[in-house]
């Protein structure tokens, strides 16, 4: 029997076992943010349905009556216009996330922009999702009471949505992902059932002339109206929390494509349903569509059913995006939790609900947030981009086999060689979520 000698001992293992091949020291630092168990991980299916919602939700509301207030019976072309420039930003959104291997959105801001500025960006972004949070409860809440509930306080009906979607969002992102997967089919159904129901008011004759009040003012309209996209970043602050970052595009293109179906569906239909300019004057087209159904004396006053499924259509878009406001504050504050936060952001966009005096003020508000801030954040992913690349010149990021995005620099280190032939890192050192 071979006695073991000390210099047996100071051999390190890949000579010892030479059957494996060499691990890295294991990783002492703390677990990125993304590990944190409370939040759970979502699956690339689930990212498609959260994308769905943040932007199609906003279809249910006032906006086909503001787009064609600008581009005339053309303003499903300016809808779809916007579509477009959402994809073109989506791709830099995409490309940017590349770079940063699997680190959570504001530590891959740092080391793009720096300490100071990658922060900075990072409350610009939570600015913005709180501000359109506050302002979409308050517009959803107040077409509501116009089309359902007259009688209803607006801050009992605003305070209800925000209570349910805080809670949600309490719970964590994959009760969140989860409830959005069940409920997607009922207002996937309910809102298919109204735009086909609503086939004898529809005349196509209305969406003529096809260039609404000329091409000058649709394209205007366009480019201002892809704001309304921009919760397609969303799509990088979830990417620490999928259990496969490789289907992060694909989700992302999926997400994206529903989304931009549903938006320029709606606002067609509600251009040939209602002639110009009487659709501008509908704060609730979907609402007084559902309402125009009739199935027969016992089957009455269909829209509360329809508003109903549309009421948690909302909520799920309201907890995802106070979920994303969570994400991003507790990691601009270093901090590992997200929960004791819950109460006093909820409570400030309960409060921002309120500031507009009436539901045209709240309606035109929220259209200056996307218009302005929210073409901001769309266009931001290809100036991140732009930035690292300039930076760091050739870094690439691509999949390795486990799943983990691997980042690297072209050279002859060993880091470079083994990630050659192996293709992947340990997940500690890029900072996957490791599900």
């Amino acid at each position: 029997m071979h006695q073991i000698t000390g210099s047996d001992l100071e051999q390190p293992c890949s000579q010892a076992r030479p059957d494996r091949p060499p691990q890295s020291a294991p990783d002492r630092s703390p677990l990125p943010y993304s590990q944190t168990p409370s939040l759970g991980h979502i699956d690339s299916n689930q990212v498609v349905v959260l994308l769905l919602y943040l932007t199609a939700s906003t279809a249910f509301l006032a906006f086909p009556a503001l787009v064609m207030t600008r581009a005339g019976s053309a303003g499903w072309l300016s809808m779809a216009l916007s579509a477009g420039l959402g994809y073109i930003a989506l791709w830099g959104w995409i490309r940017w996330s590349e770079t940063t291997a699997s680190k959570g959105f504001v530590p891959a801001l740092r080391e793009t922009l720096g300490r100071f500025f990658g922060d900075f960006v990072g409350f610009l972004v939570f600015s913005y999702l709180l501000s359109s949070t506050g302002l979409l409860a308050r517009v959803f809440s107040g077409g509501t009471i116009i089309g359902l509930l007259p009688e209803v306080p607006i801050e009992i009906l605003q305070g209800t949505l925000i209570v349910v979607s805080a809670f949600g969002a309490w719970l964590g992102l994959e009760p969140v992902a989860r409830t959005g997967v069940v409920l997607a089919p009922v207002v996937t159904v309910s809102l298919s059932v109204v735009l086909l129901a609503s086939y004898r008011l529809v005349d196509f004759r209305h969406v003529f002339p096809l260039w609404g009040l000329g091409p000058l003012p649709v394209l205007k309209q366009g480019l201002r109206g892809a704001g309304i996209f921009a919760n397609v970043s969303a799509l990088v602050i979830l990417k620490a929390y999928m259990r496969n970052p490789r289907l992060l595009r694909a989700a992302g293109m999926w997400g994206m494509s529903l989304g931009a179906f549903f938006m320029v569906i709606t606002t067609l239909v509600v251009a040939a349903a209602f002639p110009y300019p009487e659709s501008t004057r509908q704060l609730f087209p979907l609402g007084v569509l559902a309402r125009s159904i009739m199935l027969g004396k016992f089957l009455q006053r269909l829209e509360a059913l329809f508003s109903f499924s549309w009421f948690f259509s909302i909520a799920v878009n309201l907890a995802i995006a106070y979920v994303l406001s969570l994400i991003v504050f507790s990691q601009l504050s270093d901090s590992q939790t997200v929960r004791p936060y819950v109460f006093p952001v909820s409570s400030f966009t309960f409060g921002l609900g309120l500031l507009p005096p009436s539901l045209v003020h709240a309606v035109s508000w929220l259209d200056a947030i996307y218009s302005w801030a929210g073409n901001s954040v769309l266009w931001l992913g290809w100036a991140l981009y732009f930035i690292s690349r300039v930076r760091y010149g050739n870094r690439s990021g691509r999949t390795g086999t486990g799943g983990d995005t691997v980042r690297r620099r072209e050279g002859n280190g060993p880091g470079d060689r083994a990630n050659r032939s192996k293709g992947v890192v340990p997940g500690g050192a890029t900072g996957g979520d490791g599900s």
